[in-house]
């Protein structure tokens, strides 16, 4: 009898426990918003170098890309001692980093377009054969002033062989965020003594044709 009345005693106090469950949740209530967003905006890339030509020489009508489309530079005729004459590029800094800046040239081709006077003589072996078999790369010197595009007063100059820089990417300094600089760049033919050249090899460079592209490194700072 005491063991039925305890099972009793717990069967409704479960039974009670359910009744009270169920009016708890019976007396409870939700209430929710719609659908919130959070979307980022676009932001500028850290590293961002764009190029433009002038023909204000100060970037003033600069119209910037990433990549030039042509040359800078086209000079022909050049004899031992002659240059290109100076060509200005202009640099800027779009991103939202400091950039340490380095210049190279890049995709370079030494053709043979003849074989004329003392070259075969001097003993170019390869005279007038064609791409990639020229001589005038060794005999060209390399020149770059970075500037003050307002001022004009240079900042930096760099100059030797032109082989150099096709080696070794050479620093021409930082530029912050949102600066612009212009770059005034240079080619030489050497004459005998300079960077190595000789009478000989002066011979063997001529008609020759180099072609490349200058290369602007930007790295953060």
């Amino acid at each position: 009898m005491r063991r039925l009345l305890a099972t009793t005693m717990a069967l409704g106090l479960v039974i009670t426990a359910m009744n009270f469950t169920g009016i708890f949740a019976v007396f409870t209530d939700r209430a929710t918003t719609g659908t919130n967003s959070a979307e980022s905006g676009p932001q500028a890339r850290i590293a961002d170098l764009q190029v433009s030509t002038t023909v204000t020489f100060d970037c003033s009508d600069a119209a910037w890309v990433d990549d030039l489309v042509t040359g800078v530079m086209a000079a022909t005729d050049l004899q031992p001692g002659d240059n290109s004459g100076q060509s200005v590029v202009c640099l800027k800094n779009a991103g939202t980093s400091d950039l340490y800046i380095t210049l190279s040239t890049i995709d370079v081709v030494d053709t043979e377009t003849d074989c004329t006077g003392d070259e075969a003589a001097a003993g170019d072996t390869t005279c007038g054969t064609g791409e990639f078999q020229g001589e005038l790369v060794p005999a060209l010197i390399a020149s770059a002033s970075r500037l003050d595009c307002d001022t004009s007063e240079s900042q930096l100059s760099i100059g030797g062989a032109f082989q150099a820089l096709v080696d070794t990417p050479t620093a021409i300094g930082t530029l912050a965020a949102g600066e612009i600089t212009c770059v005034w760049l240079s080619v030489q033919m050497a004459v005998p003594g300079q960077i190595g050249s000789t009478a000989e090899s002066i011979q063997q460079a001529q008609t020759d044709r180099v072609e490349w592209r200058y290369a602007f490194d930007g790295t953060p700072a």
